[in-house]
């Protein structure tokens, strides 16, 4: 190999044809330079990256290297944030981690991660069929992550920043006719699945708002309903806790038929759980008398009589965007 000085700080490889830039960024705590070593393949762009580089020391903003991969500060990213954030946050972030940036980014060091890599990543992710929805939730990781990174000096700049804005379709959402509610009110009468589909129709519960609501939530001297919790289930251990925002924190009025609905099903409720010996005070529960797993309520089900496959799927959008009429059956559905 020979390499040859240029001018200060630049050599040319005449067997590569690549330029070296050496970046110093001042003396480590042992007192030896920090520096590292750039390549290009023409002189201008190798005295363009010094000149950036040298106003960056003047300004105070360059960035001494970093051996830390995304992968690793990614990870010490969220073990951050889990002292701050919900558990159900945390642990959608750490399938992301685990399942998505480890196996695509791999080794990769923070600071080589370029706006084209992050592109390459939308793209293959899009190829093995996740949805824009999805890959957007990977990119708002991402984007904190950078920008974490960013604040803290590990890097020059934010690569997403770069990046357009991913553009995802709103989900398309189908009403039910009356009709077809009365065949699925129908379809789960006499299940363990009629309370939490009587929530959804009448009141537009979500799902984890069906799993958290407690006897002690209902008033049925005053036909009241107050949503104060929810339970979810995040990986195998179920949670409960406070709904997402002060707009879901409600109340609600109970129409009578549902009332009625509501008492037929806590006497029934009690003397099972007598039977068994259980003592709780979830209002939705499974044949044993035991609270539900919210993610049963969103099982697919088949009505007796027609043998139609009924997905209940009512519970997850609806309570943000309609408003239970009382004595009405309300057609929120989502696909």
């Amino acid at each position: 190999m020979s390499r040859n000085k240029v001018e200060k700080n630049i050599a040319y490889d005449d067997v590569k044809g690549l330029y070296y830039v050496t970046l110093y960024f001042g003396t480590g705590e042992t007192g030896k330079p920090i520096k590292k070593t750039v390549t290009t393949t023409s002189k201008k762009e190798a005295q363009r990256t010094l000149r950036e580089h040298n106003r960056q020391k003047e300004a105070g903003t360059a960035v001494p290297p970093a051996k830390d991969t995304l992968a690793e500060y990614t990870k010490d990213y969220i073990n951050f944030k889990a002292t701050i954030l919900e558990e159900t946050t945390i642990h959608g972030y750490n399938n992301i981690y685990k399942n998505h940036i480890v196996p695509f980014f791999g080794k990769k060091p923070i600071q080589e991660v370029t706006a084209k890599d992050l592109q390459d990543y939308i793209s293959y992710k899009s190829s093995t069929g996740l949805s824009m929805n999805s890959i957007k939730k990977h990119m708002t990781l991402l984007y904190s992550i950078f920008q974490n990174a960013y604040k803290n000096r590990v890097i020059n700049e934010n690569p997403v920043t770069r990046m357009d804005r991913i553009k995802t379709k709103k989900p398309e959402i189908l009403c039910m006719d009356a009709g077809e509610i009365r065949e699925l009110c129908q379809s789960v009468k006499g299940t363990s699945l009629e309370v939490p589909v009587m929530l959804g129709v009448y009141l537009g519960l979500r799902r984890g708002e069906v799993a958290g609501l407690k006897w002690e939530n209902i008033d049925f001297e005053k036909s009241i309903l107050d949503i104060k919790n929810t339970r979810t289930k995040v990986g195998n251990k179920i949670v409960e806790k406070a709904p997402k925002t002060d707009h879901s924190t409600r109340q609600l009025m109970i129409p009578a038929e549902l009332v009625q609905i509501l008492k037929e099903h806590k006497r029934k409720q009690q003397k099972i759980m007598n039977a068994q010996g259980l003592k709780h005070d979830y209002v939705v529960t499974g044949i044993t008398g035991s609270p539900t797993n919210p993610n049963y309520i969103m099982s697919p089900q088949y009505s007796c009589r027609d043998r139609i496959l009924v997905i209940v799927e009512l519970f997850h959008f609806v309570a943000g965007c309609c408003l239970p009429f009382p004595g009405r059956l309300i057609p929120f559905f989502s696909q």
